[in-house]
């Protein structure tokens, strides 16, 4: 069982003037041990973009354990809004879920699935050992919406190898 030292977090960023059209709002959202969001974001222009992060059960609850032994999955729901200006550009990035402490070679997590914010989807790009990208493109002002990232756990009863097995707790 993994316990979260806290579900969510919640950021507000204001920009700066920008300097040139092509200056980009990049918001990094890091998964810690595959379960613990930090998020780190710049803004151009006047732009305000909030950002909610919390981990949920496969059920939609918010977590603060996850047991592979019960679920085979959790989600990641990232949700956002912007206000003041549009905010252009915006891209979504999620670190890398991490490798095992003990060999560096296995991760509790052996593939995601991604819940678009709308339709058609924004296209996401990237893996488990790379990180993956999500580009919103432009978010005009007063809009929000959510996304999720379902991560599969594997775990005896998904009838893997339990990736976990080779984690703290796990």
């Amino acid at each position: 069982m993994w316990t979260l030292s806290r579900t969510s977090t919640s950021r507000a960023i204001t920009g700066r003037p920008a300097t040139s059209r092509g200056q980009r709002l990049l918001l990094v959202l890091g998964v810690i041990l595959g379960l613990l969001p930090v998020g780190i974001a710049q803004a151009a222009g006047p732009a305000v973009l909030s950002v909610d992060v919390t981990i949920l059960d496969a059920a939609g609850a918010p977590a603060t354990t996850i047991n592979p032994g019960v679920s085979d999955t959790y989600q990641v729901n990232i949700a956002y809004s912007c206000s003041t200006a549009n905010c252009d550009n915006t891209v979504v990035t999620i670190d890398p879920t991490p490798l095992d402490p003990y060999y560096g070679h296995h991760r509790k997590e052996s593939s995601y699935s991604f819940v678009p914010p709308y339709t058609p989807a924004p296209p996401i790009s990237g893996s488990l050992a790379t990180g993956l990208t999500v580009d919103l493109g432009t978010v005009t002002a007063g809009v929000s919406g959510s996304f999720r990232i379902v991560y599969d756990v594997a775990s005896p009863t998904s009838g893997y190898t339990a990736g976990a097995s080779y984690f703290p707790d796990g």
